[in-house]
């Protein structure tokens, strides 16, 4: 009973959500409605125990002293964010002034970090070794120079040519992961309502 009940229970929600999303009648979209209210109450806990768990690593971290200084980072901000956010509220100049002052900035030198990597990984990968490499050279380059404004400085015409990049074959390759990763998520999910697919319940196959 550790798994049936549970695969069941996954079974009996997701056909109700599938009906959901094809039927027009009362009763189911009102269980529908019921279990997405559900869902947004659970992932609430989820995200409390996952902050009560990243607090429980990083404290273990400050006991063996192990990155202590960015473990103690990481639990006084969190702790001063949620007080803040409890005593004042998330729309109050104090917490609006702590969000503004500290996680923007961190977020904006993260992804400015980011970028350099990103520019290491785009060197390698745009060496023209082969044709498929050459084609990827090429067009990087035309993208680069349109969107800094060089393009149409070379020729008038070249953002004719942008365009035509990033609405063809771009888009015709968006279109073909877009239907593999569906095909994909379809299959999954269907293996997880048949309850062949069980590693959300914490069984090894």
């Amino acid at each position: 009973m550790r798994y049936e009940i549970p695969v069941a229970i996954t079974f009996v929600i997701g056909i109700l959500m599938i009906l959901g999303g094809f039927v027009d009648i009362p009763v189911v979209s009102n269980l529908v409605s019921e279990v997405q209210n559900w869902g947004i109450i659970i992932s609430s806990f989820a995200l409390g125990v996952g902050a009560i768990n990243l607090v429980l690593v990083h404290g273990r971290n400050i006991k063996t002293g192990k990155n202590t200084i960015y473990s103690l980072a990481l639990i006084v901000g969190i702790a001063v964010m949620f007080f803040a956010g409890v005593a004042f509220g998330t729309q109050s100049s104090t917490f609006t002034f702590l969000y503004d002052s500290l996680m923007a900035p961190m977020g904006a030198a993260m992804f400015a970090m980011l970028a350099f990597y990103v520019a290491s990984a785009a060197y390698r990968a745009f060496v023209a070794r082969n044709l498929d490499a050459t084609v990827l050279l090429v067009t990087s380059i035309i993208c680069i120079l349109y969107q800094t404004g060089l393009g149409e400085l070379i020729h008038p015409s070249f953002g004719k040519l942008f365009f035509w990049l990033n609405n063809v074959p771009n888009l015709a390759g968006q279109r073909g992961l877009m239907v593999c990763s569906a095909i994909g998520a379809i299959s999954v999910s269907i293996r997880i309502l048949v309850g062949i697919e069980r590693g959300y319940l914490g069984e090894v196959e």
